[in-house]
């Protein structure tokens, strides 16, 4: 369960009136056609010259890790996040334009929220701005209907805030407590591990200190690898993901395999990062959790966590090396 901004309702206005296995078949139509442009997108600037055949095998891919599978066949909403993610890393290492409509992807889905935080700390403010702009206008109609809807202003206010209410509960699927809770972040696993009542302190400090980390980095250098990698493992440590939310790990491992091409890959900070990134999404959970004996989901989830939690830290300590920059 996932927090959306109320453009996101737009989707419904072409698919809702129509019958559902056609409703169903164009949803799944549009999921294939945004993830072939992420795709596209990405593997021109992280390996140009090898775009052709990167994009058909990054298409594969998300078609066998459970991930990429989630995110093509229920979460567009997950796919246009790592769009704008995409876009707003380019903009920061390239200064090419698309920043704003990155920051406009990346709030539909509240969770890749920190994206727009390191395009305004890189220096995109405007972009920023911008970006925020074009999804505030683009929701009115749909708080407008809402609204009516409601009753009025005060009806649809009370609406949202039973429904923030229910989110925030222990029998939502994503509460701490509830004992079938799939949460990939810092704060959902430690709940699978028996902590599902954290201190205070420790849910502020998760967070910030992820917030923390993103403001480090790209205040640090514009090496494509190094913000993309700290950005993309601070939001998945510090914020709540479901595992499908992993898809954006993509980013950094494709700029990884570009360098690797063109042997740019020399320091061992970047080699951690990228190796302990790859390994998430070579990891397939179907095959480990049979191949080795008591290698469960939850362990599975938890290595995945620790290897995310290593290529933050080979992140951190790349952004300070001498010619970061």
């Amino acid at each position: 369960m996932s927090l959306y901004t109320p453009a996101w309702l737009t989707l419904a206005v072409p698919l809702a009136p129509l019958p559902y296995l056609f409703s169903v078949a164009l949803f799944q139509v549009l999921s294939i056609g945004v993830a072939v442009v992420m795709l596209r997108i990405l593997a021109k600037w992280s390996m140009p010259h090898l775009a052709d055949f990167a994009v058909p095998l990054g298409l594969l891919w998300c078609n066998i890790w459970y991930p990429g599978r989630g995110a093509i066949s229920v979460q567009l909403g997950s796919l246009l996040g790592v769009l704008g993610a995409v876009l707003i890393l380019r903009s920061l290492a390239t200064a090419k334009p698309g920043a704003g409509w990155g920051v406009a992807l990346v709030l539909i889905k509240v969770q890749f929220g920190v994206f727009a935080l390191a395009a305004a700390v890189g220096g995109r403010l405007r972009s920023a701005w911008r970006g925020v702009l074009w999804l505030a206008v683009a929701s009115v109609p749909v708080v407008v209907a809402c609204t009516i809807a409601a009753g009025g202003p005060a009806g649809f206010v009370r609406s949202v805030l039973r429904d923030l209410a229910v989110l925030s509960s222990d029998v939502a699927p994503t509460g701490l407590s509830n004992p079938v809770q799939r949460r990939f972040d810092l704060l959902g696993q430690l709940a699978r591990w028996g902590l599902t009542e954290p201190p205070a302190w420790l849910q502020i400090a998760v967070p910030l200190l992820a917030v923390v980390a993103v403001v480090f980095v790209v205040r640090a250098t514009r090496r494509p690898l190094t913000v993309a990698a700290g950005i993309t493992t601070a939001m998945l440590i510090g914020f709540y993901h479901a595992p499908y939310d992993l898809l954006v790990l993509f980013v950094p491992v494709a700029l990884g395999i570009g360098m690797v091409v063109r042997g740019e890959l020399t320091r061992t900070a970047d080699r951690v990062a990228v190796g302990a990134l790859t390994l998430v999404v070579l990891h397939l959970h179907t095959v480990s959790t049979k191949l080795i004996p008591g290698f469960d989901v939850r362990l599975a989830d938890a290595v995945d966590l620790l290897l995310v939690a290593v290529g933050l830290a080979a992140a951190l300590v790349s952004s300070r090396c001498r010619g970061a920059r």
